[in-house]
């Protein structure tokens, strides 16, 4: 469907009502599809592709221009160039053309207390060296590919956020201005996904249980930075995948998992921004404690009962997911359809929700997109509310916020400077603009932070 402003608008409004707990004219849609498919879908050559960008739009708009969705069905790819010019080992492309994460640990054990104690400094000067192994070099070789390297990627999200941007101005998709979105792990996570691996982690918290939770709380001051993103609105988001915890016992989650998860979210909550929690796999056992986290947090359920979900989270948080995307290949499209009316008869009474698939489809063989388009066309068709304008949220927000941000240290490292650093230590010969310039000083300092976490 070609742009349509009144579309657009309905668009915009009820997904606003539905991350402010008012109960939206219908159920919002908000799903997405690899690029592997879009290329694959086109008939393009993988790899190619995804190194050229050539054809990528046009296979784009073949499909997403039948896909009803209320936002920009994409995805966020893994940049090739980034990864070959820096040498990443976290992210690297197959013979198939697929970009995979191998089990990698860059952080031995024994290194833990140099972590604990600078982990900003740690990132700098041991890990992203290991990390990309092109960059463990001479000085003046690793700033030459950092420096290619980040105008690589930084090369790669413009052309996909333009790509992205025109696409939802003639399809109407409603879309959030890039610098209301922020993306950050939970500590756990972040400490088994780029130091220690899985096999690490598993060891360490029978081993050295002290030194992981200390490691948690060191991640926090950083990843509690990195969550918020420049502009702060009442239905911006940070996402946070999580894939950890049903690996871990029901007393492993509470005391290694969920403190430092849960603070970063009440923290970041406190700051006014929500979050949007992926949790990956079948997260039945710890929904109460999801409970206790901040009214309008966003959950993304891959598996689980979504009768004992909605009756445990959906007076006060939003969901989504729960549709077993693989359906869309093994069944019929009427059973696909017939799954998509279940789950809008369970989740959508009472607002708090807005329908996704529990994944997005990798690849072409994995999904059948003219079943994709039929469950998307009923949802679409479907799923209004004859309630609408209601309150949703049955909990006022400040109410559900613990104060924990100030128990949070400061961000600090000898490598990032502050506005008041740079104050108190100027020597700028216009003082009447000391205050300007630090701003200014700042907000580069945050961009190469930013890269930093990037890279990590």
């Amino acid at each position: 469907m070609l742009y349509d402003e009144n579309l657009l608008e309905e668009r915009r409004q009820i997904l606003t009502d539905v991350y402010t707990g008012t109960i939206p004219k219908r159920v919002p849609i908000c799903v997405s599809l690899g690029t592997e498919v879009y290329i694959e879908k086109a008939g393009l050559p993988l790899a190619e592709t995804q190194w050229t960008g050539v054809g990528l739009e046009e296979a784009v708009e073949d499909v997403v221009k039948n896909i009803r969705s209320d936002t920009f069905p994409g995805d966020s790819p893994r940049p090739p160039a980034f990864s070959e010019i820096s040498g990443n080992v976290f992210w690297r492309m197959g013979k198939n053309g697929f970009m995979q994460h191998p089990e990698a640990t860059f952080m031995p054990v024994e290194e833990y207390d140099k972590f604990i104690e600078a982990p900003y400094d740690y990132f700098i000067e041991t890990l992203i060296p290991r990390m990309h192994k092109k960059m463990d070099t001479n000085p003046e070789r690793r700033a030459l590919v950092m420096h290619m390297a980040i105008t690589a990627l930084n090369q790669f999200r413009m052309n996909r956020g333009m790509m992205s941007g025109k696409l939802s101005a003639k399809y109407s998709f409603f879309s959030l201005p890039p610098t209301q979105f922020a993306f950050s792990l939970n500590p756990f996570d972040f400490l088994s996904d780029e130091l220690r691996g899985f096999t690490g982690i598993m060891s360490d918290i029978k081993r050295n249980p002290q030194k992981v939770l200390d490691a948690t709380e060191a991640l926090l001051p950083i990843l509690a930075k990195f969550a918020l993103p420049r502009q702060i609105t009442n239905i911006s988001a940070t996402f946070m995948p999580c894939h950890l915890p049903t690996f871990l016992r029901t007393s492993e989650f509470e005391k290694f998992f969920y403190p430092t998860f849960s603070k970063l979210i009440h923290a970041t909550a406190e700051a006014g921004q929500a979050f949007t929690v992926f949790c990956e796999d079948d997260w039945s056992r710890y929904l109460d404690h999801l409970q206790d986290l901040p009214q309008g947090t966003r959950f993304q359920f891959e598996y689980g009962d979504p009768k004992v979900i909605k009756e445990k989270l959906g007076k006060d948080h939003i969901i989504n997911g729960l549709y077993p995307v693989n359906m869309l290949k093994t069944h019929t499209k009427q059973q696909c359809i017939d799954k998509a009316k279940e789950l809008i008869d369970i989740l959508a009474p009472g607002g708090n929700y807005y329908f996704n698939f529990d994944k997005s489809p990798l690849s072409l063989a994995t999904t059948n997109l003219d079943n994709y388009y039929a469950v998307v066309d009923y949802v679409a068709n479907n799923a209004y509310y004859d309630n609408a304008g209601e309150r949703a949220f049955h909990s006022k927000r400040e109410d559900t916020i613990q104060k924990v941000r100030h128990t949070i240290p400061a961000f600090q490292s000898k490598y990032y400077q502050s506005a008041e650093d740079y104050v108190a230590n100027n020597n700028y010969p216009i003082q009447d603009i000391v205050p300007v310039v630090a701003n200014v000083i700042q907000g580069y300092e945050d961009q190469m932070f930013n890269t930093v976490m990037d890279m990590v």
